[in-house]
């Protein structure tokens, strides 16, 4: 039992054999008991008000000094609300700090319940929309944000991949943005300046299909008089025959290289949705095996293909046969000395569909792999 209950119970049965005892001696035990019991009520009453008094302050002020089962309830009450306060002001510390970084920080965070009200926003999203917490806090971001792409992607759910959209405020200015659902089906949107990176992306591209343009015309010229040279070389001296082989292999070398930097060209610009068909995956590779064994000159060619023949794809069948075609077309031109031996081989997996092509080459260092994806590696 609590210290403080136990004195309370000492209290009121002191009060009542006291009242007893009194009224015994005076012949007036009823009145006694009354009176004992006002005069307890009276006290009681009193702490009760001390009590609210000293809660409606609010503080972390002393509780008065009490005994029983009252100074029990202050110093619990007490306790509490030190613990509350302290809780309070680390909480603020943390809001502070969050606060702080978040400032700092170049990209805009922008929070939105789930009703897709702005809840708040740190400095870097206030520059890039311009907003203003006295009109614009509490408000739809629809509302404020008003592109119309920005609309779609935010209304759809699906924040899978980024967008970009053009500053209200600054045509010249590119956003992106991205959003995270947390919590009760709330949003993060965070929002960085990509001006230059687009710039860059633009200025390269423009680069890549100049070159690819600028580049093919007097390729073409060279190359056609170094095949015309060639297909002559017997009216030409020994001694020339070699570099003008060696001229004819660059120059289609070359060509190659300008071929694949206009598709690069005409893939990243191409805005238009490439059109799908169901492409029979045996008849493709089939074709493509003909014409590799086109490609032996003084080496043999063994291609070998294996898999089910009614396996059909959805997609791009031009994309689909340069992709396939430069796997089988690589794989007899990194294959060893004395004949190329090739393995083609796809099947179906958990995880969809596998193709597979095995070649008895050179091999490729591992520490390459890594890389094979970047452009112009």
């Amino acid at each position: 039992m609590h210290h403080g209950l136990k004195t309370e119970i000492y209290r009121i049965i002191f009060i009542s054999v006291s009242a007893v005892i009194f009224g015994l001696m005076t012949g007036l035990l009823l009145p006694s008991l009354l009176a004992a019991g006002f005069f307890y009520s009276c006290w009681l009453l009193g702490q009760t008000r001390r009590f609210y008094l000293w809660l409606e302050k609010n503080t972390d002020e002393l509780p008065p000094d009490s005994s029983g089962i009252w100074g029990d309830i202050f110093e619990v009450i007490y306790k509490s609300r030190r613990q509350r306060i302290e809780t309070q002001k680390h909480l603020l510390m943390q809001l502070q700090q969050v606060r702080g970084f978040t400032s700092a920080l170049k990209e805009g965070l922008v929070l939105i319940n789930p009703k897709g009200i702005i809840t708040w926003w740190n400095e870097s999203a206030e520059k890039l929309f311009s907003f203003n917490e006295s009109t614009d806090l509490n408000q739809p971001i629809i509302n404020l944000i008003r592109t119309p792409a920005f609309i779609s992607f935010f209304q759809a759910g699906n924040y899978n991949e980024p967008i970009d959209i053009t500053s209200p405020q600054d045509p010249g200015l590119v956003i992106q943005i991205q959003i995270s659902v947390y919590g009760d089906q709330e949003r993060l949107l965070v929002a960085q300046d990509v001006t230059r990176l687009r710039q860059l992306e633009k200025m390269r591209k423009d680069f890549v299909a100049n070159v690819s343009h600028e580049l093919r015309t007097p390729l073409t010229v060279v190359r056609g008089y170094i095949e015309t040279m060639s297909d002559q070389l017997d009216t030409f001296d020994q001694i020339w025959h070699k570099p003008l082989q060696q001229m004819h292999k660059q120059t289609i070398r070359m060509s190659d290289i300008v071929s694949d930097l206009s598709t690069l060209s005409r893939l990243e610009t191409s805005n238009t949705t490439t059109e799908e068909d169901e492409i029979n995956l045996f008849d493709m590779i089939s074709n493509i095996r003909q014409d590799a064994l086109l490609l032996e000159d003084t080496k043999p060619i063994n291609i070998s293909i294996e898999g089910a023949d009614d396996i059909c794809l959805i997609g791009s069948n031009s994309e689909l046969q340069s992709a396939l075609s430069n796997l089988v077309f690589n794989a007899v031109k990194y294959s060893k000395e004395e004949g190329a031996n090739i393995q083609v081989v796809w099947k179906k997996t958990d995880n969809g569909l596998m193709l597979s092509v095995n070649d008895n080459g050179i091999g490729m260092d591992p520490k390459h792999i890594p890389r094979l994806t970047e452009r112009f590696y």
